[in-house]
């Protein structure tokens, strides 16, 4: 069963367009992605993964007035 899970290749939306269960990765899908937060400014910095990120992600003040 795991020889048939780490040879299937589906067509996905996910980065790289494939959706695979590759041995070197304990049969989990590896899709890597970037978290975006987009700020007042109009900037959006990469706040995630550390190694990629451009910014610190902010947390929204409940008690800011507007």
């Amino acid at each position: 069963m795991k020889q048939k899970l780490a040879a299937l290749k589906i067509p996905s939306l996910l980065p790289g367009g494939e959706l695979t269960f590759p041995a070197e990765f304990g049969q989990q899908t590896h899709a890597p992605f970037v978290v975006q937060q987009n700020l007042p400014d109009g900037t959006a910095p990469i706040v995630a993964p550390p190694d990629s990120a451009t910014g610190k992600g902010t947390a929204p003040n409940p008690n800011c007035a507007k």
